[in-house]
């Protein structure tokens, strides 16, 4: 059955009572022609029939046909409540109708102009934090063009708590900008095939100062492949790790995967314990999983399903001065990029990020 037939039964079977009405009439006036004229009656009666379903059939196509412009101008009429598409609605409108679809509009024009404002404010506030952010760059790219050029002449605390304040700012900038991207109405990610042995080096070059402090072995474990330890505080040609056996590229955005990996490197250097290791192994079944494991302190496993929350820092010294919005803004950007972002730990024994690219 086409369309067109089943919206005309769907009319028909809606106006079945005044079908019946019509019938009811037909027998009263067919029973009085019975009583004045049995053979008038005889002719009459399929004649009246007859006519009866002809004018029902007409009426339902008409109503039927009424019906579906006035349902057509009215989902015109929610999309875009503009005063000439109520016009358009109210012509098919009892006028008692007509007051409430003008009130409606009236309200629905209210709110369409304050989303108008509230988007306008929105897009006002992202461009400031993104101008804002850029700004403070500049000084930031200073402390670290100084600290690269005079760090023989530092003293070696002052150096490490330089590095160390220059990374957190350089944190709280990032997931700042993030926070403001994830509530603005526009999006800039930009998937395209890239480098996970790229991407990985940019990470661990930035945080090589802390690793280094912390003496933190970074290795690589791949499957059916060996780890390939690499401690900090080594020579320069040795603190490198070896990641050549890394795929060569996954389908991703670039800059939201440089912050996922910087949160989870941050995450791994604040809450290290002793002979601490960062490894980065891979996965794969229907997906491409990158994984990111410590062996730090770890995550308790009523604190675990809570870690991606927004403002969820759990318990212990640690964690007091955390905002706990790194894996929580780490979580919104895999999501918005169609990745997957997984956290297993056991207390005590480390944590690991799982990070899920499609194959390609």
């Amino acid at each position: 059955m086409s369309s067109g037939l089943k919206k005309y039964a769907k009319y028909v079977r809606k106006y079945l009572p005044w079908l019946a009405l019509l019938l009811a009439l037909d027998g009263f006036f067919a029973f009085l022609l019975w009583l004045a004229d049995a053979e008038s009656f005889r002719v009459m009666v399929p004649t009246m029939l007859l006519a009866t379903g002809i004018v029902f059939a007409a009426m339902t196509a008409a109503l039927s046909r009424r019906e579906e412009k006035k349902q057509h101008a009215f989902e015109s009429f929610l999309s875009e409540p503009e005063m000439q598409e109520e016009q358009v609605l109210c012509r098919y409108l009892a006028p008692l109708d007509q007051k409430e679809v003008h009130l409606l509009g009236e309200l629905l024009r209210t709110h369409e102009k304050e989303m108008r404002e509230q988007a306008e404010r929105m897009n006002s506030y992202q461009e400031y934090v993104e101008s804002w952010a850029h700004e403070v760059k500049n000084p930031l790219a200073l402390l670290t063009m100084v600290l690269d050029n005079h760090r023989e002449e530092l003293p070696e605390a002052l150096a490490f708590r330089l590095d160390y304040t220059r990374s957190r700012m350089q944190e709280q900038i990032d997931q700042m900008l993030y926070y403001a991207r994830l509530r603005g109405l526009k999006q800039d990610y930009r998937l395209e095939k890239i480098s996970l042995q790229e991407c990985i080096l940019e990470v661990l070059e930035d945080y090589k100062p802390l690793l280094e402090e912390k003496k933190i072995r970074v290795s690589v474990k791949l499957e059916n492949a060996g780890e390939k330890p690499k401690v900090a505080g080594q020579s320069e040609a040795e603190v490198q790790p070896d990641i050549t056996n890394l795929p060569g590229t996954v389908l991703c955005d670039r800059r939201g995967l440089l912050f996922i990996l910087s949160q989870a490197v941050s995450n791994s250097i604040k809450y290290t314990k002793e002979d601490p290791s960062l490894i980065f192994s891979l996965e794969t079944d229907s997906l491409v999983w990158l994984c990111i494991k410590d062996n730090g302190q770890g995550v308790r496993a009523c604190d675990l399903p809570f870690v991606f929350e927004k403002g969820f820092t759990g318990g212990g010294a640690v964690t007091k001065r955390a905002t706990g919005m790194g894996l929580y803004l780490a979580r919104e950007v895999a999501k918005d990029m169609g990745l997957c972002l997984e956290a297993r730990s056991t207390w005590g024994e480390g944590f690991e990020l799982r990070i899920g690219f499609p194959r390609v």
